[in-house]
């Protein structure tokens, strides 16, 4: 049986070269997700469009009982988790890599992208390829492989345009997120107008997440690098050019790639279709540039809510407690208790630890008063003096503080309390005597 309005879009052949390592921490858990189940009960209920057809593929008995199955709300299905932090040499490796290949082939690619939708180019062999995408390895519109192992090697050997076309937003992608730290849906709904240039400098301007009035979203404006503004306004240059050209086009920045009017370079049109179209330009990024892969060869997929967090916590690793307000404005929390939680929820607890001790390391070193009493406690257990502690080597004055926070014996956390201002915050260095577990001294 066919129904012939029920027009399915053609999707990609080959997702992922590798299988991927979980972007949310709970892989253990073989349950299946909450979201994954709902897609699911989703696709049946586009289904009741049969009624129009007098058939009946699945009844509305069938979908209100499974809509109502006690089984799907508790217990049988995991929660959503948190996306997991990227180990820091990935996310490094990742940032590295999207420059890199913006810079070598960005404009070539959108602008020889451009001559062919000006000259309606219909050809999957393509003629007249500038000499920077020869070197590539341009030589065709589009991958046709149909074995794997041959679709990945034509990718990375960057024979197809249009797979280069979507390295090269994943590398945007990679790029923006890495400095700015937005969300996946504020960087979905990035426009033209998105580029706010003032003077000398630039602007991000998006609709926040997560800070709405009904349907309508508070609009945010974050500083943006140069190189992140360049990228963006060299996407924005394609919609603009494609529309002058009478090409259908995508408001949003990160569109999807036709070969020819025919094809009209139609985008998603949907939140789903779009947040499906920008994962798969990261995973096309991912596995051209060979991002590393875990013992048991699964490769990390880069998503840009795990830039996001890696964003905050380089801040928190390169920066201490004093700059937690700056992150909190620039991730657009409403509460610095929310910004630390963010940062440190997903933190191993040794890395926790030294990340504390570093702060706590580098205020001793400075002489500041607020950790005058743990330098006094580091002290008295090493039977050093200050003028000691303070020509000491900082990886020394560290591996100090460490080794209390491990014993318990000393404890580095931000209280935070609500004020006339809001939400306000000060950091507490305790320390607990060995020989008396209740004597605390607060700074």
């Amino acid at each position: 049986m066919e129904l012939d309005y029920l027009d399915f879009e053609p999707r990609e052949g080959f997702v992922r070269e590798l299988h991927a390592i979980p972007v949310q921490p709970g892989g253990e858990d073989e349950r299946a997700s909450t979201e994954y189940v709902q897609s699911y009960i989703q696709t049946l209920n586009v289904m009741k469009i049969d009624a129009l057809s007098d058939y009946c593929l699945v009844s509305e008995d069938a979908l209100t009982a499974l809509d109502e199955k006690e089984a799907l709300k508790h217990g049988r299905l995991k929660p959503k988790g948190r996306f997991a932090t990227l180990p820091f040499e990935v996310a490094n490796r990742s940032f590295k890599s999207a420059i890199e290949f913006y810079l070598d082939y960005g404009e070539d690619l959108i602008s020889y992208y451009l001559t062919l939708a000006e000259r309606n180019c219909q050809d999957e062999v393509l003629l007249d390829v500038p000499k920077s995408l020869q070197k590539l390895g341009v030589r065709k519109f589009k991958n046709t492989e149909v074995v794997a192992k041959s679709f990945f090697r034509e990718l990375r050997n960057g024979t197809s345009l249009y797979q280069m076309l979507q390295v090269l937003l994943g590398a945007v992608i990679v790029l923006v997120n890495t400095l700015m730290a937005r969300r996946a849906a504020e960087l979905r709904g990035l426009t033209r107008a998105s580029i706010v240039k003032d003077g000398f400098y630039f602007f991000l301007a998006f609709d926040l997440g997560k800070a709405n009035l009904g349907e309508v979203r508070k609009t945010a404006l974050r500083p943006l690098p140069a190189i992140g503004a360049e990228a963006l306004g060299l996407l924005a240059r394609l919609g603009e050019r494609l529309k002058g050209l009478g090409y259908e086009s995508s408001p949003t920045l990160f569109q999807r790639f036709k070969l020819g009017k025919k094809a009209n370079f139609i985008p998603y049109g949907t939140t789903k279709g779009e947040t499906e179209w920008i994962r798969l330009c990261l995973d096309r990024f991912c596995d051209y540039v060979q991002i590393p892969s875990d013992v048991h060869g699964h490769r990390y997929y880069v998503r840009s809510h795990q830039l996001r967090r890696n964003f905050a916590m380089l801040f928190f690793w390169q920066g201490n407690f004093g700059g937690l307000e700056v992150l909190r404005y620039f991730l657009g929390h409403h509460k610095p208790s929310m910004t630390y939680r963010y940062v440190t929820e997903s933190m191993k607890g040794a890395v926790l630890r030294q990340v504390k001790a570093t702060v706590a390391a580098g205020l001793i070193k400075s002489d500041s008063p607020a950790t005058e009493s743990l330098a006094e406690f580091i002290c008295k257990r090493h039977g050093i003096t200050m003028d000691d502690l303070h020509i000491l080597p900082e990886l020394d004055v560290i591996a100090y503080v460490e080794d209390l926070l491990s014993s318990k014996e000393a404890e580095i956390e931000p209280e935070f309390i609500d004020g006339p201002n809001g939400e306000e915050y000060k950091i507490l260095y305790k320390i607990r005597a060995v020989s008396s577990p209740a004597g605390e001294n607060n700074v």
